[in-house]
């Protein structure tokens, strides 16, 4: 994908975890490429880390599947 069009996965995927509350703020810089941006600092649980997991295959999954139609 262009990097417009990498952007705007990226917000629409991370829209779709911040409504489910599987994350908040995960979207990447705005001045940096396109990506997520996870934080694994001393004050994360694993547990947490690994539970995002399965959330982030859903969001990718219902991400592209808009994507697969244009």
């Amino acid at each position: 994908l262009p990097e417009a069009d990498q952007r705007r996965f990226v917000k629409r995927l991370a829209a779709l975890l911040e409504r489910e509350e599987a994350a908040y703020d995960i979207a990447g810089y705005r001045h940096a490429p396109p990506g997520l941006r996870i934080w694994c600092g001393a004050t994360v649980e694993v547990a947490d880390v690994e539970e995002l997991g399965p959330w982030l295959d859903w969001a990718f999954h219902e991400t592209k599947s808009a994507y697969a139609g244009r």
